[in-house]
């Protein structure tokens, strides 16, 4: 990256988080972290690069294994009581 770019992105005095109700509804964002912060306590969930490099019946079953896993963490919060117009855990 060049060095004068890193220096502007230095000096910005707000958070990238802040500017992020421009785009995207506040409770959306709010789920979004939520999804992340969850997909990131549980270390099976998260994808691999590896999941471009699969049959279609891998990413499949990749898909349905970290669902499964999913469930049994989050079972209430993700599928119970999940609002359908908002963030879920499988599009982080």
């Amino acid at each position: 990256m060049d060095s004068s770019l890193q220096e502007e992105r230095d000096k910005r005095d707000f958070e990238l988080r802040d500017t992020r109700g421009y785009f995207i509804r506040e409770s959306h964002g709010i789920r979004y972290d939520e999804a992340c912060e969850f997909m990131e306590k549980h270390e099976e969930l998260v994808p691999t690069h590896k999941y471009y490099d699969m049959t279609r019946k891998e990413q499949m079953t990749d898909l349905m294994r970290r669902s499964n896993a999913a469930y049994k963490h989050g079972k209430e919060q993700w599928f119970q009581k999940h609002e359908p117009h908002l963030v879920h855990w499988a599009y982080t």
